[in-house]
C-alpha cells in the first residue's frame, strides 16, 4: 500500500509541473544569456521544445538552445501528459539536466527530483555492525 502510494507521488511529480518548471528554465536561461525576451517569444520557444507548434527559426542562439533541448527530450513529436507518463526516465535526466544548469549558473529555484517519503515503518532491521555500536554506546554511558 505506502509503496503504491509512493509510486503514484512520484509519478506525479514528474508530469504535473513539468510545464511550469521548463518554462522557469527557459526563462531563466534567456536571462543568463541576456536576452531579455518576451513571454510570447519564451512560450514560442517552449512550444518549439515540446513539439506543440512546427519549428520556425528565430536567432542561431535560440535555436541552438531549442534543438539542444529537444535532444535532451529524445526528440518527441508531442509531449503530453501521456508522453510524460511513459517516459519518465527522459524527463527525470530533463530535470537532473535543469538542476545541474541552476547550480552552474547559480540562477533558478531548485527542486526536488522526488517527494520525499511519508512512509511510516513499524518495525526496523538492524544488522551485527549497527547492533554492536549501539552496545558500545550504551556500555560508555
Amino acid at each position: 500500500m505506502a509503496s503504491s502510494l509512493y509510486k503514484t507521488n512520484f509519478n506525479n511529480t514528474l508530469h504535473v509541473p513539468f510545464e511550469v518548471r521548463q518554462e522557469k528554465y527557459i526563462k531563466v536561461c534567456s536571462q543568463v544569456n541576456k536576452l531579455d525576451l518576451e513571454k510570447p517569444i519564451l512560450r514560442k520557444i517552449q512550444f518549439q521544445i515540446n513539439g506543440w507548434i512546427p519549428f520556425q527559426s528565430l536567432t542561431p542562439l535560440i535555436d541552438t538552445f531549442i534543438l539542444e533541448e529537444r535532444k535532451l527530450l529524445g526528440y518527441p513529436s508531442y509531449v503530453n501528459t501521456d508522453w510524460l507518463k511513459r517516459n519518465p526516465n527522459i524527463v527525470i535526466n530533463y530535470y537532473y539536466h535543469i538542476l545541474e544548469y541552476y547550480t552552474e549558473k547559480e540562477q533558478g529555484n531548485k527542486f526536488r527530483l522526488a517527494p520525499l517519503c511519508q512512509i511510516k515503518r513499524h518495525f526496523l532491521s538492524i544488522d551485527d555492525v549497527v547492533l554492536k555500536n549501539i552496545l558500545i554506546n550504551v556500555r560508555t554511558r
